[in-house]
């Protein structure tokens, strides 16, 4: 079962947090034990390139979350600065080392925040949770691009907006089938 914790006390466990399984295969362990290992030193070692390429997009993206909003793949928490005061966030990331990053953060803002570890391709939420769904520079790391996107919609309330930020790879979209994804969060009732 996931816990979901803010501020480091727990808020939630059971209703409305639902069970993602566990690792899975031992690339997505490999995964986790990269971004645990990193978690302390990526602020200071992506610093010249948030400043000149990814900042921006960040602030953009974020201010326009509205309502209950999931951030997956937090990582650091780089994006929380730049939430609206009235948003309810929560935020989900595959490492423990990030969210630690991410959760020292947050205790530096009166916001409250709810973190959960998970698997943004299982993510532990029950569907139509969520007002909106931001990923940010995350979603090329995930071993499976369409199914993260899948769990996006699945979260999602109906009329609510998927907002993702990402890198464009030579000749394709910055964003694995957009329309699609598109086309399935607009037709749910």
């Amino acid at each position: 079962m996931c816990i979901v914790e803010s501020g480091g006390r727990l808020i939630r466990k059971g209703p409305g947090v639902v069970s993602t399984g566990g690792m899975t295969t031992a690339r997505e362990a490999r995964l986790r034990r990269h971004w645990d290992e990193e978690a302390e030193g990526f602020d200071r070692h992506i610093a010249p390139l948030e400043r000149r390429f990814l900042a921006a997009s960040r602030e953009w993206v974020a201010d326009r979350a509205r309502g209950d909003v999931l951030e997956v793949a937090v990582g650091t928490g780089l994006n929380l600065p730049h939430y609206r005061d009235d948003v309810r966030l929560t935020a989900v990331d595959l490492s423990h080392g990030m969210l630690d990053v991410a959760r020292q953060k947050a205790g530096a803002s009166e916001r409250p925040i709810a973190f959960a570890v998970g698997d943004g391709q299982r993510l532990p939420f029950q569907d139509r949770s969520f007002d909106a769904v931001v990923c940010t520079f995350s979603l090329c790391g995930f071993i499976d691009h369409e199914r993260g996107v899948s769990e996006m919609a699945r979260v999602l309330r109906p009329g609510g907006t998927i907002l993702p930020a990402g890198p464009r790879t030579s000749g394709g979209p910055p964003w694995p089938r957009p329309s699609r994804a598109g086309r399935r969060c607009r037709s749910r009732p």
